[in-house]
């Protein structure tokens, strides 16, 4: 089992703590099957978290030290198509047009006619929809395999990640993990 963690840091603390306390049982299972496991934080200029503060996070919710030389630690953004998901957007279109842009090499949604975005079910008075550059970067980490995914917001930063992964066609089912 490969393993995805979306945002289980200290400034989402509120939105992640149930998560953070089963990781240790998570990481544990992806070692068994001799899975990866990645990490995604929000970081940089729209948090104060970093690496070694979100390590320090998992450590205080029982995750052994052994287990994080495991994990892959990776800083994204947010917000690229929580525009969209909190004015309601059917995912399916959100997806759709997120696979068109990628196949037209577009960063966002204003690169796309009017006609084209009713076409794909979307409303062109919408904000812009942007393709997440920190995770396409990533892409050929997550391709041909499976992933399990858990994490803090799972109606915002989860459902978002969840949503890039079907944009790219790859595997995924979300953990039971009580949140």
């Amino acid at each position: 089992m490969n393993l995805l963690v979306v945002d289980v840091q200290p400034e989402y603390s509120a939105t992640c703590a149930g998560v953070a306390r089963q990781l240790n049982g998570l990481l544990r299972k992806a070692a068994r099957t001799h899975g990866k496991v990645l990490a995604l934080f929000v970081g940089g200029e729209l948090s104060a978290d970093r690496e070694p503060d979100v390590r320090a996070y998992w450590l205080a919710h029982g995750v052994e030290e052994h287990q994080l030389s495991r994990v892959t630690f990776l800083e994204k953004g947010y917000n690229f198509f929580r525009g969209w998901m909190d004015n309601g957007v059917d995912p399916a279109v959100i997806v759709d047009t997120a696979k068109s842009l990628r196949d037209r090499l577009c960063w966002d949604s204003s690169h796309l006619a009017p006609e084209e975005l009713i076409e794909l079910g979307a409303d062109p008075t919408l904000e812009t929809l942007y393709m997440p550059g920190c995770l396409e970067g990533h892409a050929p980490r997550f391709e041909g395999t499976r992933w399990s995914t858990c994490g803090g917001g799972v109606t915002e930063c989860l459902l978002e990640t969840e949503l890039w992964m079907r944009s790219r066609d790859i595997a995924f089912e979300r953990t039971d993990a009580v949140y």
